[in-house]
C-alpha cells in the first residue's frame, strides 16, 4: 500500500528549538517516507523503495511558475509552451520538460507496461518528482480514476497519491479530508486491522500533526500501534515504525521524556532482532538522540549521533544521503553545546555535498544553507548569516511561492536573526507578514501561528512598543495555556516572554507571579541546565532584584550566567544578557566594583560587536549609568 510513515532518521530542523527557547523555526519535524503509489501491488517485481519524501513542492495557484524559458521539452523535444524543470535530481537541460508530456509518458507506462512508476518517480535519475511535476501528476492521476468504483484499488491509490503531494505542498487540511475518505475505504474494504487500513491512519495521524491537532495524531497512532502488536507483535519492523511515529508525536505534545523512553524502547527492540548496526537500528539511535536534544541533554546526544555517523559513514559511504542528515544533526547538537567551529565545519561539508549532488534549488541544498545561517548566528556572524538566510527565502519564494510552509519558515528564521541584529523593523515587516499568512491558512489557534505571535511580541518589546507587545503576548499566552495546556514547554515560553514585557512595563509583582511557576515548571520538566530554563532563569532574577530582593536575584542570575558561559561560551548573546543584569544586581548588592567592573566590560563588548543603537547596548548602558555614580 502507499506509505507516508514518518522516516526512521529525520533531516535535521534548521534549529531544534521550535518547542522551547528563543531559537528559530525550524522546518516541520515530519520527515516522511513513502514507497510509491500501492499501485505498486500490480507490479510485484518493481525496485521501487522508501526515500526521503521531499521537502517541499509548489502550491498550485500560490506558486510563482518556474518556466524554463528557451528549453527544450526531453520528451517530445519541443520548446513550445511552458516548458518546466521536473522538480527531480535532474539538472540543467535535462530537467526540462512539459508536464502534459511527463503525464503521457506515466499514462503509456501505465497501459502499456503495467508500470506505474512514472506517477511519482523520473525515470531518468529515479528520484521523486517535488513541485508542480508532483502535484500536476497526482492530480491527473487523480482525475483519471474518479470513474472507477469508490473502492477500485487504482481509485484508492491515486487518492492517496494525490494525499502525498498535497501533503508536500502544504495542503495539510485538504490533504486530511482525502485522507479521510482513504481511511474510510480500507475500514470498510479490509477491515481495522488491515495492513493499508493501519498505514492510512498514520498518514491522516500525520497530517492532524501538521494540523496542530495533535491530540488527535496521538489517538490514531495509539490505535495503530495496538492494532500492530496485536496483530503482528511487539518487536514486527511496522510495529517499531508506529513506536516512534507516537514518540515524535510526544515531542510535539511536549512529552519529551515520554518521547525519550519510548525511543529507547525502539532502540533496545531494533537491537536485540536486528543487530546494533543494522540501518532501522542507527535511525531509532537517531532519533534517540533527537528525543535527548529536545531535554536539553546534548552531550549525550551527541555521543549517539558520533556512533551512528561512524557506523554510517563505514556502511554507506561519506557521501550517502542519510550520512550528510546525520552529519546535520550532530552538527546541531555542536551548536546546542556552544562549540560553533566543529558545527560550521561540518554543515559546510553538508552543503558542499548536498550542491555537488541535488544542485543549488534543491530543498535538501535549501536545508543545509539554512542550518548554516543558524551555526553563523550563533557565533554572533549576523551579516553573513542573513545573507544566507535571504538566498533561502528567495529560492523558497521563486520555487515555492509565498504562502508555502517551508517559504514561511524562511521568512521567520530570517526575521529572527535581524532582530537579534537589532534591525527591528524590517524583522516587524516579516513577522507580520507570515503571522498574517498562518492565521488565514492553519487558523489563529494553531501552534505555529501562536509561535510565531511569540516572537513577534519580542520584537515589539525591543522596539519599546509595550502596549502592542503586552498585548500580543496576553493573548498567545492565553491561548496557548487552553490549546497545549499550561506545562507545555511553548506555553512555558511564552510565560517567560509576556513576564519580561511586564517588567519593562513596571508591572513586577505580575512578571514574578509568571515568572515562577514557570521556571518550577520547566526545572522540572526539561531540567536546570535547558536553554529555556535558563532563559526563564534570567529574566526571574532580575524581577527579584527590582522586588528589593537581590541577594536572591544576584544568586540566581549568577548560576544562570555561570551555565551559560559554560555551555555557549562567554561571548554568546545569551551570557552578555544574563551578565548585563547580574552586572546590576552585583552593584544593587553593595559589590558596586565588581558589577561595574562587569558592566564596562560588556558594554565595550557590546559597542563593537552590536553598535550604540542595539537594545542589548542600550540596556547596559542604562544600567552602567545608573550606577556610575555610586562609590566602589
Amino acid at each position: 500500500s502507499q506509505r507516508r510513515n514518518r522516516c526512521p532518521c529525520q533531516p535535521v530542523s534548521w534549529v531544534g528549538r521550535r518547542t522551547v527557547g528563543d531559537g528559530c523555526k525550524p522546518y516541520p519535524p515530519r520527515s516522511v517516507t513513502r514507497a510509491g503509489p500501492a499501485a505498486m501491488a500490480a507490479n510485484p517485481d518493481s525496485d521501487v523503495s522508501a526515500t526521503s519524501a521531499p521537502e517541499a513542492t509548489l502550491a498550485d495557484g500560490h506558486a510563482d511558475e518556474v518556466e524554463a524559458v528557451g528549453r527544450q521539452c526531453t520528451i517530445c523535444l519541443s520548446d513550445e509552451g511552458k516548458v518546466i524543470q521536473r522538480g527531480c535530481c535532474c539538472r540543467g537541460d535535462a530537467g526540462a520538460v512539459h508536464l502534459e508530456c511527463l503525464i503521457e509518458l506515466a499514462v503509456h507506462n501505465t497501459e502499456t507496461n503495467y508500470d506505474y512508476r512514472g506517477w511519482f518517480r523520473c525515470d531518468t535519475c529515479k528520484e521523486g518528482f517535488t513541485g508542480e511535476s508532483e502535484l500536476g501528476l497526482a492530480d491527473a492521476r487523480y482525475q483519471r480514476s474518479l470513474g472507477l468504483p469508490e473502492d477500485d484499488d487504482e481509485r484508492v491509490y491515486a487518492t492517496s497519491g494525490k494525499c502525498n503531494a498535497l501533503y508536500s505542498a502544504g495542503k495539510y487540511a485538504d490533504a486530511a479530508e482525502l485522507e479521510k475518505v482513504v481511511l474510510e475505504t480500507y475500514h470498510l474494504k479490509l477491515g481495522d486491522d488491515h495492513g493499508d487500513t493501519l498505514t492510512a491512519a498514520n498518514n491522516l495521524a500525520l497530517t492532524y500533526e501538521s494540523l496542530g491537532r495533535y491530540d488527535e495524531a496521538a489517538e490514531l497512532h495509539q490505535r495503530v500501534l495496538e492494532s500492530r502488536t496485536r496483530v503482528n507483535g511487539p518487536n514486527h519492523p511496522s510495529t517499531l515504525t508506529t513506536c516512534n511515529n507516537l514518540a515524535l508525536t510526544y515531542r510535539s505534545q511536549g512529552k519529551f521524556s515520554e518521547a525519550a523512553e519510548m525511543q529507547r524502547q525502539v532502540v533496545a527492540a531494533r537491537t536485540e532482532v536486528l543487530g546494533p548496526e543494522h540501518p532501522d537500528t542507527l535511525s531509532s539511535i537517531g532519533n534517540l538522540a533527537l528525543a535527548l536534544s529536545a531535554l536539553g541533554r546534548f552531550s549525550e546526544a551527541a555521543a549517539h549521533q558520533q556512533r551512528v555517523l561512524s557506523a554510517e559513514r563505514r556502511i554507506f559511504g561519506p557521501d550517502h544521503p542519510r550520512v550528510l542528515t546525520d552529519c546535520s544533526n550532530l552538527a546541531q547538537s555542536y551548536g546546542d553545546m556552544g562549540k560553533f567551529v566543529e558545527a560550521g565545519k561540518l554543515q559546510r561539508e553538508v552543503l558542499a555535498k548536498r550542491v555537488a549532488s541535488l544542485g543549488v534549488d534543491h530543498p535538501q541544498t535549501a536545508l543545509a544553507t539554512g542550518n548554516l545561517a543558524v551555526t553563523l548566528r550563533d557565533e554572533g556572524k549576523y551579516d553573513e548569516a542573513i545573507r544566507l538566510e535571504r538566498e533561502v527565502l528567495a529560492t523558497r519564494i521563486r520555487l515555492l511561492g509565498e504562502e508555502h510552509p517551508h517559504t514561511l519558515i524562511a521568512r521567520g528564521n530570517l526575521s529572527h536573526t535581524l532582530c537579534i541584529k537589532g534591525d527591528y523593523v524590517e524583522a516587524e515587516e516579516h513577522q507580520r507578514a507570515v503571522t498574517a499568512t498562518e492565521a488565514r491558512l492553519l487558523g489563529a489557534e494553531h501552534p505555529d501561528t501562536l509561535i510565531d505571535r511569540s516572537f513577534l511580541s519580542m520584537t515589539l518589546r525591543d522596539q519599546n512598543k509595550l502596549a502592542e507587545a503586552d498585548e500580543v503576548a496576553s493573548d498567545v499566552l492565553e491561548v496557548m495555556d487552553r490549546v497545549l495546556g499550561k506545562e507545555h514547554p511553548n506555553t512555558l515560553t511564552c510565560a517567560r516572554r509576556a513576564g519580561s514585557i511586564l517588567l519593562l512595563q513596571g508591572q513586577v509583582a505580575e512578571a514574578e507571579a509568571l515568572l515562577s511557576p514557570a521556571l518550577e515548571s520547566q526545572t522540572r520538566l526539561l531540567g536546570e541546565v535547558h536553554q529555556a530554563t535558563l532563559e526563564t532563569a534570567a529574566v526571574l532574577g532580575e524581577a527579584l532584584c527590582l522586588l528589593e530582593r537581590p541577594v536572591e536575584g544576584a544568586a540566581l542570575l549568577q548560576a544562570t550566567y555561570d551555565k551559560f558561559a559554560e555551555r555557549m561560551g562567554v561571548d554568546h548573546k545569551n551570557s552578555w544578557s544574563a551578565k548585563s543584569v547580574l552586572g546590576a544586581a552585583l552593584c544593587q548588592c553593595g559589590q558596586v566594583a565588581k558589577g561595574k567592573a562587569m558592566l564596562e566590560d560588556l558594554h565595550a563588548k557590546q559597542l563593537g560587536k552590536l553598535g550604540m543603537h542595539h537594545i542589548d547596548t542600550v540596556r547596559t548602558s542604562e544600567r552602567l549609568r545608573r550606577w556610575s555614580d555610586a562609590p566602589n
